[in-house]
């Protein structure tokens, strides 16, 4: 798989992740349902099948993009490991970060 198209992939999973966010804040507290995340993305991403979506998240829980947490609701990961995606940041820490 090239990496154009996988990117592409996660640029629907995360657009349909923003989407549940912005109409519900709890979603960053409690993570979303896999179901719903689906959902969203079908809605938003006519081009492709509920199975391909589902296909998609699971790559996005392989790679580590997407965690499933202690409750069985998924949220973003870690940024990539290899920084190369312009979906990836880092925060780096230093003292004066947090001297007032």
């Amino acid at each position: 798989m090239s990496a154009t198209v996988a990117t592409s992939e996660r640029r629907i999973i995360t657009s349909a992740i923003a989407t549940l966010i912005y109409q519900d804040q709890s979603y960053l507290e409690n993570g979303i349902a896999f179901d719903d995340l689906v959902r969203v993305a079908a809605s938003q991403e006519s081009k492709c099948t509920k199975k391909q979506l589902e296909n998609i998240i699971n790559k996005e829980l392989s790679s580590g993009s997407l965690i499933k947490l202690p409750n069985g609701t998924l949220a973003l990961g870690p940024a990539d490991h290899d920084g190369d995606s312009c979906d990836s940041f880092k925060f780096e820490y230093n003292d004066s970060n947090t001297k007032v």
